[in-house]
């Protein structure tokens, strides 16, 4: 044969030769990995620098594979174009996670929506936020409240009661026994 260095081997879905090591998972063993569908996560953080009344909305999607997606972010129906992403980040597993953050001032009755596209879906994945008003917030914390007081008042008023009956003789009626 003629040429000017060695042949590159291909083995294994490795390719060998010219002093390079080329790793494929799947090449040359007629393999193809299936998709992995990603997990799909809202969360809101209320702790934005830029204005103390925003909050930043965090779409987290997760364990996906391949890498190509799609993520845009909804206010009632609309998207909305000023959004932050981050880059695409290895799982280490071959699967892959990236974070697409919209910065708003909710108000009572907006719905915020998350949309996922990706290989491994049959359509577009939709997950849903809705901000809760303060007055929800805090029914919510003096219900909490409320049950932890009650769990702690009666667990000491039955650990007395029953401290109190095993300290005490149990009377016997007169006149039964002679």
């Amino acid at each position: 044969m003629g040429g000017s260095g060695a042949a590159p081997l291909a083995f294994g879905g490795l390719l060998l030769g010219m002093g390079a090591l080329v790793v494929s998972a799947s090449e040359g063993l007629g393999v193809e990995a299936p998709p992995v569908q990603p997990k799909v996560k809202i969360t809101p953080t209320d702790n934005v620098e830029s204005s103390p009344h925003n909050t930043l909305l965090i779409c987290t999607v997760n364990r996906f594979f391949p890498a190509g997606i799609q993520i845009k972010w909804f206010r009632n129906g609309k998207e909305e174009p000023k959004v932050w992403t981050t880059d695409l980040i290895r799982n280490g597993d071959w699967t892959f996670h990236i974070e697409v953050m919209l910065e708003t001032k909710p108000e009572r009755g907006d719905v915020y929506t998350c949309q996922v596209e990706h290989a491994s879906f049959e359509g577009p994945v939709m997950v849903q936020w809705e901000p809760q008003s303060d007055s929800a917030r805090s029914k919510m914390w003096t219900g909490i409240v409320g049950i932890v007081l009650g769990l702690v008042f009666g667990a000491t008023g039955l650990a007395l009661y029953l401290k109190n009956k095993k300290g005490q003789a149990v009377p016997q009626p007169a006149g039964l026994i002679s």
